[in-house]
């Protein structure tokens, strides 16, 4: 309990936030209130890589690259967690999390200029409260919405990602990281890639075992190990669509539901 309060005082050493307020969540506190659950399990390699990326003197910042369900958020929210619980590197000691809404801030945008002024100040913010990890999901998602305003994001966020005072993780998926990001010099020479693929069907048992705990107190049911098991090769051998563990998942709350309904 102690591990997961802040040092008195220690949110007086940083500055506001405003603007990055309004187009973000907070995901230190998200963190401590919950996760995932495939830590120790599914994405501990990859928390490493950024503690180490994220420790570097100069250019920071990381890009997860990984499918739609392999977990890209839940590395960051368990990553988050590690600096609020203090097992992390001493350079990343009371940095804050914050998950930029890119959505919601294109939305809210009407014009080239507009959107150009607002992000520049967002970033500005960023870097006066002295303690932000800026996360933006879907990197190619940002940057093709703004060519929809004419506006070049990556020109504009680009002095930011070279500087020392604020860090950046992104993610991608893997298609569109081939087609928006790799063949930019510019981003790459920005970001370090950290790849997430499919864990081994050692990791997907004990993460399904992790879902159906969860299942089984809801429902008031109960899964055998054979019933994980099959639920897994199930998903990998008859659904064509999505990736694991993200398919067992939905397969094994399908299954929980089709129970409760013949009750």
């Amino acid at each position: 309990a102690l591990g997961q309060s802040s040092s008195f005082g220690s949110d007086f050493a940083y500055g506001s936030a405003h603007v990055l307020g309004k187009f973000s969540e907070d995901l230190s506190k998200k963190a401590i209130g919950g996760g995932s659950n495939f830590r120790f399990v599914y994405g501990n390699e990859q928390i490493k890589q950024l503690e180490i990326v994220l420790s570097r003197s100069k250019e920071a910042n990381a890009i997860l690259v990984g499918e739609d369900g392999s977990g890209k958020m839940d590395v960051i929210l368990d990553f988050a967690r590690d600096i609020m619980n203090g097992y992390i590197n001493s350079a990343l000691m009371h940095k804050r999390v914050m998950a930029f809404n890119t959505k919601t801030f294109i939305a809210h945008m009407k014009s080239k200029q507009e959107l150009e002024m607002a992000l520049i100040k967002l970033m500005n913010d960023a870097v006066k409260a002295g303690n932000i990890i800026l996360v933006i999901e879907d990197l190619p998602g940002f940057i093709r919405s703004g060519f929809s305003l004419d506006s070049d994001v990556v020109s504009l966020i680009d002095p930011y990602l070279s500087s020392t005072q604020i860090q950046v993780i992104a993610t991608a998926d893997n298609a569109r990281f081939h087609q928006l990001i790799e063949p930019n010099n510019a981003i790459m020479q920005r970001f370090e890639k950290i790849m997430l693929t499919e864990p081994a069907e050692e990791s997907l048992i004990r993460i399904i075992e992790e879902v159906a705990e969860n299942a089984e107190r809801k429902n008031l049911i109960y899964f055998t190990y054979p019933a994980i098991t099959e639920v897994i090769h199930s998903a990998e051998n008859y659904f064509t669509e999505g990736i694991m563990p993200d398919k067992a998942i939905d397969l094994l709350d399908e299954a929980a539901a089709r129970v409760n309904a013949k009750r």
